[in-house]
């Protein structure tokens, strides 16, 4: 895999990873959140010089984000769930991940921070970084919508588990909004730059919703259903929203049995793997 990995990107390409990489056309080789999320930290902690190129795909294309905001009546900076050259919505049309999934503004933040977290250079955090962090920020206070009682919500996504589609405050897409929008104030903190309270207001009011047996629910009308993907196991890594070793292998054990015998992608039995290694 690491083979694989290193020969699909070069240092100071700024160019990221197709899911496929260069071992086939699947996927018209787009990006997604594979880059970001699953394949960039192996790349970070090992060669962070060759983790750049991706997230410096991400910010050469900040513009086009913004314009992909603008196109769909939000403000900020929205990435598009397939991105190509263009770095604005190369989803086919028959596909509704474009236009609904829309967790992966925050997949692009996460890596975005993670590259300061691990080089700690300012710098760039400066320079090229925060533009990115706060504009995506802003994407999620124009995304969200609040009920009269104050309380926040992400309505009609299409989740990270992407049999489930259409469905309110999704696990991993409040998760990750709120882990943006934390991630832009701490930044803004570092620079000394003017932090707009609504950040923290809106992280903290964005539902993490759980069953009644104790499981944290996939999303607000979820009821056991089959999973494809990992979604409210990634709360606790990579988000490590989720801290508790009680309450992180319970999720696990419970979605573990909502996985078809086939055509579930690798990715999701990682993320399992991984969680029962660290707990």
């Amino acid at each position: 895999m690491l083979y694989h990995m290193y020969s699909f990107v070069r240092e100071g390409s700024r160019l990221s990873i197709s899911p496929m990489g260069l071992s086939g056309t699947g996927y018209n080789g787009h990006i997604f959140w594979d880059a970001d999320i699953w394949m960039y930290p192996a790349l970070l902690l090992l060669h962070p010089e060759l983790a750049r190129s991706l997230i410096d795909y991400r910010i050469d294309r900040l513009e086009s984000a913004r314009h992909n905001a603008f196109l769909r009546g939000y403000r900020g900076a929205m990435y598009p769930w397939e991105s190509s050259d263009s770095g604005l919505e190369e989803t086919p049309v028959f596909a509704i991940t474009g236009p609904f999934e829309h967790h992966i503004t925050g997949c692009v933040a996460l890596a975005t921070w993670n590259y300061f977290r691990v080089t700690q250079d300012t710098a760039w955090l400066k320079t090229q970084a925060y533009p990115l962090l706060k504009e995506t920020a802003e994407f999620w206070l124009s995304r969200i919508e609040k009920d009269a009682d104050g309380s926040c919500h992400i309505r009609n996504v299409v989740c990270a588990d992407e049999y489930a589609t259409n469905v309110d405050d999704n696990a991993f897409t409040n998760a990750i909004a709120s882990t943006n929008l934390r991630i832009a104030e701490q930044a803004a903190k570092i620079l000394g730059q003017p932090e707009d309270p609504q950040w923290t207001a809106v992280a903290q009011r964005l539902p993490i919703l759980q069953m009644e047996n104790g499981v944290t629910r996939e999303h607000a009308s979820y009821l056991g259903e089959p999973i494809k993907q990992a979604d409210v196991n990634l709360l606790a890594y990579p988000l490590e929203i989720i801290k508790g070793k009680e309450q992180i292998e319970k999720d696990i054990e419970y979605y573990a049995q909502r996985i078809p015998e086939k055509n579930t992608p690798a990715m999701t039995e990682a993320i399992f793997a991984l969680l029962y290694a660290r707990t």
